[in-house]
């Protein structure tokens, strides 16, 4: 660039650095595997997304609250939701940059959607407190009448009737 020809740039002013946790020093649960009861979450644990920092906050939180009732913590697998894919992959697998949470990611995908996440994790949420047993027979009477049409539609064969 015309004349700054004589300067040296010393530190990119583009760059964010900071120092994070190696997500390997922590369990399934977010807890810190050498020290009990510290739990971690988002940046500091090396992801930069937003919705990841979000859910693996969540996730913290609802454990660090059961511990500290000293109740069983929670583990998603991966097969129940996205969280629990994010947090396998963030707890067991190295990590070279901050972690991104992409749905191609997860070898269930197809079983894991936003019409039967309700179904997938409502008896979870009825553990916590978070919903009521009404509440969980009715979600199961939703999904029971979703298959009863899917039924309708379908002959033995697999074809529209």
């Amino acid at each position: 660039m015309k004349g700054l020809e004589g300067c040296e740039i010393t530190t990119p002013g583009y760059a964010v650095e900071y120092a994070y946790l190696s997500p390997l020093q922590l369990n399934v649960f977010l807890e810190h595997r050498s020290i009990k009861g510290l739990f971690f979450a988002g940046q500091v644990a090396g992801s930069n997304g937003y919705e990841e920092a979000a859910a693996l906050g969540l996730m913290a939180g609802i454990n660090a609250a059961l511990r500290a009732r000293g109740k069983e913590m929670l583990v998603l697998d991966r097969t129940q939701a996205y969280i629990g894919v994010l947090i396998d992959d963030f707890t067991c697998k190295e990590q070279k940059e901050p972690y991104r949470m992409l749905t191609s990611r997860d070898e269930y995908r197809l079983a894991l959607r936003h019409d039967n996440a309700d179904r997938q994790l409502a008896e979870i949420g009825h553990k916590l407190g978070l919903i009521s047993r009404e509440q969980v027979e009715r979600i199961k009477e939703k999904h029971a009448r979703v298959t009863f049409q899917h039924e309708m539609c379908t002959e033995e064969s697999g074809e529209l009737r």
